[in-house]
């Protein structure tokens, strides 16, 4: 379930109510199935977090995503690559 950024232009469909409250669904959606543990819902969330994919850029929450949630020691090879780039 990767995060999707949105289109660059300020109106259109990808900035629709119902687009948008998909979104919105979506994250909700990973950060329960983060703090439950799901290593690959942590490691997506925090590659929003880092890069600001429907959500605003947190390198805290990225990083703690990656680290403390130790997604990158719960063979998810995408966490390691992210911890790399922070």
């Amino acid at each position: 379930m990767p995060c999707a950024k949105p289109a660059a232009t300020p109106a259109g469909p990808a900035n629709s109510a119902p687009l948008r409250r998909t979104r919105e669904m979506r994250i909700s959606e990973l950060r329960e199935k983060a703090e439950r543990g799901n290593a690959v819902a942590q490691t997506v969330l925090g590659v929003c977090y880092l890069e600001g994919i429907d959500v605003e850029v947190d390198d805290t929450k990225a990083l703690r995503l990656c680290l403390l949630s130790a997604a990158a020691d719960q063979g998810v090879p995408r966490a390691k690559t992210n911890l790399a780039r922070m």
